[in-house]
């Protein structure tokens, strides 16, 4: 009996013409019989051409490897494992063709298959359809899998669904599911309970040690997420004692760990705090700084707030734009217009070029406190910096014109803005 060989097309030439084969060299009459089967697929050809020379699984294989279509892999799959009952699918390319498939029709495909057919890849190839059904059908599968599909569910599935659940703001429902895990003695993972608790930081900490009980180690991105939770909450001193706990259990704070906690702290108005843990920790960062200071600049702790800013270069953290501009905004708040110019000057004698929020935040404060020489000298430095505002900007600015009674000037702005540059028209406005 000759030996069956598939081909596809090879392209390496360019004409497409070409045919390689795939499993070694054959006789060119083989080539001739197997070529209308390729292009296009005809199942009832490959049928009737199979009827005299038996597909073996490896070439099966390869078969549906190719470029086929979903619903055509599926039907040659289906003939196939009906004609053959004893072969085992284990070595077949199921996965991407139960992926690209219709939900209903992987699983009736699934259904057609024997337990002993696909011992080790059962729940992997369901993880996909778990993945595309919406959440209440996901778990209706989760539910039939030991009976349906002769497989325990492990955290893989409980992890897509949580995912499921979570990304359609079920979260009451994930954290049954998580509980119900738990009670069928599923090990959690770290980003079981990420998923879980996502929404639901209340109860965070209560799911935190439901998973610890169970002897799964939490890793510094857990308690980032429950310190950040928290924090945002308002419950920073729970998440200061959070952090303890992290360190009791050797799982070292990163920065990130601590971003979070001192911006709580500022949060809450708690820039002693902030500033006194900050003192404390081996190495700190530029992100670190610019936090505390825009704290204690909201506090109106300016003396603080410089103090931080000059030391910045020993800590190895040199001023960034971000910086500059938190201390600008902080200054024009306090009233300290010239400190803020002043502080401009500084900015780009250290080589650290501005942006157009700190045009934009001398040229606000300026508007909202009347000084218009002054903002039209800080517009012009802006332009010709080659920077313009935006609209928000601009609404701004009309805002300060009627607030300061300029209001003939503010509707002039506004009909004149709809057709012609904007930042010329402000400079023109407010001569």
């Amino acid at each position: 009996m000759p030996r069956v060989v598939w081909f596809k097309k090879c392209n390496a030439n360019g004409n497409g013409n070409g045919l390689r084969s795939i499993t070694g060299a054959t006789p060119r009459r083989d080539r001739r019989r197997h070529r209308p089967l390729l292009a296009p697929f005809d199942l009832s050809r490959l049928r009737a051409t199979l009827s005299s020379h038996p597909l073996t699984p490896r070439l099966l294989a390869r078969l549906l490897a190719l470029s086929l279509a979903p619903a055509t892999s599926l039907l040659l799959l289906d003939w196939y494992a009906l004609s053959h009952p004893a072969l085992s699918l284990s070595s077949l390319p199921l996965r991407p063709i139960l992926a690209a498939a219709d939900p209903d029709h992987a699983l009736a495909l699934l259904d057609s298959l024997s337990a002993s057919r696909l011992p080790s890849l059962r729940e992997s190839l369901l993880l996909p359809l778990l993945r595309s059904l919406p959440p209440g059908r996901a778990l209706h599968l989760l539910d039939q899998m030991p009976c349906r599909f002769a497989v325990a569910p492990s955290f893989c599935s409980y992890n897509v669904i949580l995912s499921t659940l979570a990304r359609a703001d079920c979260h009451a429902d994930a954290l049954l599911l998580y509980r119900r895990m738990l009670r069928d003695r599923v090990p959690p993972t770290t980003f079981t309970f990420s998923v879980a608790a996502h929404g639901r930081v209340a109860e965070a900490a209560m799911l935190l040690d439901e998973m610890l009980l169970m002897g799964c180690a939490a890793d510094v991105n857990t308690f980032n997420d429950l310190v950040l939770g928290l924090c945002g909450l308002g419950r920073v001193r729970e998440a200061a004692r959070l952090v303890d706990r992290m360190m009791t259990r050797g799982c070292m704070p990163s920065a990130v760990t601590y971003g979070f906690l001192l911006q709580g702290l500022c949060r809450t108005r708690q820039a002693d705090e902030a500033c006194a843990l900050l003192e404390r920790l081996p190495e700190v960062n530029v992100v670190m700084l610019n936090t505390v200071i825009r704290g204690c600049l909201t506090e109106g702790k300016l003396a603080r707030a410089t103090e931080l800013y000059e030391m910045m270069g020993s800590k190895g953290c040199p001023p960034d734009v971000h910086t500059y501009n938190i201390l600008m905004h902080g200054l024009c708040k306090l009233g300290r217009f010239g400190s803020a110019v002043r502080m401009l000057d500084k900015m780009e004698e250290n080589g650290c070029a501005p942006n157009i929020v700190t045009y934009s935040t001398l040229l606000h404060s300026f508007c909202r406190n009347g000084m218009w020489d002054d903002a039209r000298t800080m517009l012009d430095q802006m332009l010709a910096k080659g920077f313009s505002m935006n609209s928000q900007g601009y609404n701004g600015i009309i805002y300060a014109l009627c607030k300061d009674g300029k209001l003939d000037q503010a509707t002039r702005l506004v009909q004149e803005m709809k057709s012609q540059g904007a930042s010329r028209i402000f400079a023109r406005t407010i001569q």
